[in-house]
């Protein structure tokens, strides 16, 4: 039996049933029929046609195309050539110096709304931020209208040439951002 009669098979009995899995899509044999099919109407084209020569180079050439047109097909179809969509949530601290902590925190299913954060120094409560500064990066990462993100300026107090743990939590489920805690050592 050739491949495409048994996706012709698999297509009749179970048209529904993936014969393809990615990470985030799925291509049913329904679907691959339809691949198939465009790949055999190519075919009986070139036969009609006759673009391609009749010799064996010419027909290597044509498996060749044939094969190629068909696997762009399957990696168009099942997402592989597409972006990952971003994750339901981030929650990062992307930075903890000397001058500033950065970061930003974002939630899907709520992205206008403002989250806060709890910035902590030494394990002592020091300011609550909201996360609505504007990011270009962000926005152009599907996050919303980009107006994630966070800044808070350290206090003078932490450039004591001592070393200070930074965390930055979420304040509505008191979880940490990853890249939380830092250590941050600061010349006097």
């Amino acid at each position: 039996m050739h491949l495409l009669e048994q996706i012709d098979l698999w297509a009749h009995l179970l048209p529904d049933r993936p014969a393809h899995l990615s990470d985030t899509h799925t291509l049913t044999y329904g679907e691959l029929r339809t691949q198939s099919d465009t790949v055999a109407a190519f075919a009986r084209w070139n036969k009609q046609a006759k673009r391609w020569g009749d010799g064996p180079w010419w027909r290597a050439g044509n498996v060749a195309l044939t094969f190629h047109a068909f696997a762009f097909s399957i990696l168009l179809f099942n997402g592989r050539l597409t972006p990952h969509p971003p994750p339901p949530r981030e929650e990062v601290m992307e930075k903890a110096d000397c001058h500033e902590v950065v970061g930003y925190v974002w939630d899907r299913e709520r992205p206008q709304a403002p989250l806060e954060v709890d910035i902590d120094i030494d394990y002592g409560w020091v300011a609550r931020v909201a996360a609505n500064e504007p990011r270009e990066d962000l926005r152009e990462r599907g996050m919303g209208d980009g107006r994630v993100g966070f800044r808070f300026g350290m206090p003078a107090y932490v450039r004591d040439g001592h070393s200070h743990t930074i965390e930055v939590r979420l304040v509505e489920s008191n979880r940490e951002l990853l890249g939380s805690p830092e250590e941050v050592t600061c010349e006097r």
